[in-house]
């Protein structure tokens, strides 16, 4: 009797520990991670350190995040933001240093979802100025499900300590010069009533594997010309989306996009509505001096007859 009681017991945890064991997946809540590598960081003063910046899905898909990157003032000078490789496939706001706010601001999109772990976001260069420690923190960090509903999934962010000190090992940078252009791109015309006041716009991204976009620029014409003709102060810097100023599409529209190496590619797109050949006044003036050679040319040839 006491056996089959010892036994009964014995069944009664299993099945309880089976069934908590089994609810268990229920009760955990993934999280997308945002962190840096590498996780702590001792350097020396007068040194350059190189830090990643990087998001662990845990397998949830994901299409869009923003934050801010709070740099500890006066302990770390930045002196730049690498996108190159990043998983963002278009900026909203593109990670650039805010030296009156000491801080990074970002905010991507990534269309068609991703769910994979170290996720690179981008990398900020530093150089420690003075003794001392702090914390580079993330700050309003958001991320979205890529569930048609722009969700927003909860956030676990690892803030990374900095350490200047004379005891420091001497932190290395490995760098590699970038000779190669940003990848090709297809810039793409459109208007929509509620976008720009129905406007033509073009809308272009791309990306560079090794330093990542520094900036684009744009210029219209109603001739096409040589790439190598455009004057450097014929080009305007901008941004995505950028308004036509032909708004009858009758330009051919040259796009370049430069890395912060300087390597540069230039994409055009050719005019919808095309200027026709009887439309440029030079054709006439050609024409008209065609037409007068001719004439003199049929009055001498009836002089010398005469």
């Amino acid at each position: 009797m006491q056996n089959s009681k010892s036994q009964f017991k014995i069944k009664k945890f299993l099945i309880i520990f089976l069934i908590i064991w089994n609810l268990l997946p229920l009760f955990s809540v993934k999280a997308a991670k945002l962190y840096f590598e590498p996780n702590s960081l001792e350097i020396k003063q007068d040194q350059f350190v190189l830090i990643n910046f990087f998001i662990d899905t845990e397998q949830e898909e994901i299409n869009a995040l923003e934050g801010i990157i709070k740099i500890p003032e006066g302990l770390l000078e930045i002196q730049g933001v690498s996108d190159g490789s990043t998983i963002i496939s278009l900026w909203a706001e593109r990670p650039i240093f805010n030296e009156d706010k000491n801080e990074i601001r970002f905010s991507g999109i990534i269309p068609g979802g991703y769910t994979e772990q170290n996720g690179f976001l981008f990398s900020f260069k530093g150089f420690s100025r003075k003794l001392g420690q702090g914390d580079i923190e993330i700050q309003q960090a958001r991320v979205l499900l890529n569930d048609g509903q722009g969700t927003v999934t909860q956030t676990i962010v690892t803030p990374l300590e900095v350490i200047v000190s004379d005891k420091a090992i001497p932190f290395s940078i490995e760098t590699k010069k970038d000779t190669e252009p940003p990848e090709v791109f297809i810039p793409e015309l459109a208007n929509d009533p509620i976008v720009f006041g129905g406007k033509w716009f073009i809308a272009f991204a791309t990306q560079d594997k090794s330093s990542g976009i520094a900036y684009y620029q744009i210029y219209e014409s109603n001739r096409k010309i040589e790439i190598s003709k455009i004057e450097k102060n014929k080009w305007i810097t901008v941004i995505s989306p950028y308004i036509l100023k032909d708004q009858d599409l009758r330009s051919y529209i040259y796009i370049k996009a430069v890395d912060n190496e300087g390597n540069e590619r230039i994409v055009v797109t050719e005019p919808r509505n095309p200027i026709k050949w009887y439309e440029l006044w030079e054709n006439w003036v050609i024409i008209l001096i065609v037409i007068m050679f001719l004439i003199l040319r049929k009055t001498r040839i009836l002089d010398k007859k005469n």
